[in-house]
């Protein structure tokens, strides 16, 4: 896959995330300010990612990847999201 391509890929992967950013969020019991906290940014940022007013760039992408598959309620809802496993296989090799 050319870098285009994978860029792109990677930007559909984001958006698909940030559709179940509030359900995950919820399914963890935390609010925006905990999560943002969790991740390393702050609450109005993050609050601007999952409302669609900021794209989420891939570290932060990653952090939440990282955060949700922690817990079992929200890594089913990542496994449920098509074409997320593979991307996650792919940075990690």
């Amino acid at each position: 896959m050319g870098n285009r391509e994978s860029e792109a890929v990677n930007e559909n992967i984001i958006l698909k995330l940030r559709y179940d950013l509030p359900v995950l969020r919820a399914r963890l019991g935390m609010s925006q300010a905990e999560l943002a906290e969790r991740i390393g940014i702050s609450r109005q940022t993050y609050n601007s990612i999952e409302t669609g007013k900021k794209e989420m760039s891939w570290t932060i992408f990653m952090a939440l990847i990282a955060t949700f598959q922690n817990n079992d309620e929200t890594k089913r809802i990542l496994d449920s999201i098509d074409g997320l496993n593979e991307v996650i296989n792919v940075t990690h090799n």
